[in-house]
């Protein structure tokens, strides 16, 4: 069995309690921002519910998640997957959802 002096085993535990620290704050921002884009989508969404083709069918709806992928930030790499939507008969828009179309 190994022995550490005092000051190992304080280095030991601010490194388990910074890791941990991390992790949750990594943890709430990934709520965060998957939250902030899905009521981003959604607000688009509903601020387009009167835009239909000839048909009476909307022309702005939900697609999906786009594939989860890293945000960088300053805490480290946190993963999300961004809401995306179709605009019908015009394909799919950026994640975010604002049509760049012409």
């Amino acid at each position: 069995m190994k022995h550490h002096t005092t000051e190992e085993v304080g280095r030991l535990v601010k490194e388990e309690f910074e890791k941990s620290l991390e992790g949750l704050l990594r943890k709430g921002a990934r709520k965060m921002l998957c939250t902030a884009l899905e009521m981003e989508v959604e607000e688009y969404i509903e601020g387009s519910k009167e835009l239909r083709d000839e048909r009476g069918r909307r022309l702005v709806v939900r697609n999906g998640h786009h594939r989860e992928r890293d945000l960088i930030t300053g805490i480290g790499k946190i993963p999300i997957k961004q809401p995306r939507q179709a605009i019908a008969e015009r394909g799919i828009v950026s994640a975010v959802g604002y049509y760049r179309g012409t």
